[in-house]
């Protein structure tokens, strides 16, 4: 956590190294070789949150799944002259819809849908940290 000061108060900000651009980076040697166009993922339209603070510009922690980090990586792409776009599949959609359509439409897959950065195991069950801003965007919309 990184500290911005907020007037008299002290505002954190979760500050962590973007993890999904290791997954992406990882497949574009696979992508290039069978000269695959497209790099599809599956981030909602919440995570494109752009703020400012004090005049600094961030995303609320949520960069690597903004339509900004995809737009800035599909640029990165074109610039070496490789022909990959990247995109997400559920850009449109909010979390909530998600969550709302797996409820109703596929309940048994709803049991293992979960939003967290820092999931851990108990025993059989994989539960969410509560403490990561993916966690804490949740809990605020319930």
């Amino acid at each position: 956590m990184s500290m911005l000061p907020e007037g008299n108060a002290v505002v954190y900000y979760p500050i962590r190294l973007w993890t999904v651009s290791v997954f992406l980076f990882g497949a574009l040697p696979l992508l290039r070789k069978r000269e695959i166009s497209h790099l599809v993922i599956g981030d909602e339209y919440d995570a494109s949150v752009r703020t400012s603070s004090k005049g600094i510009t961030h995303y609320d922690g949520l960069y690597d799944q903004s339509r900004y980090f995809d737009n800035s990586l599909s640029r990165y792409y074109l610039r070496k002259g490789w022909s990959i776009n990247q995109f997400s599949i559920l850009r449109q959609l909010s979390e909530m819809l998600i969550e709302k359509t797996l409820v109703e439409r596929y309940p048994d897959l709803q049991t293992l849908q979960m939003s967290c950065h820092a999931a851990h195991k108990e025993g059989e069950k994989v539960l969410p940290c509560g403490k990561c801003e993916k966690c804490r965007h949740s809990s605020f919309r319930i």
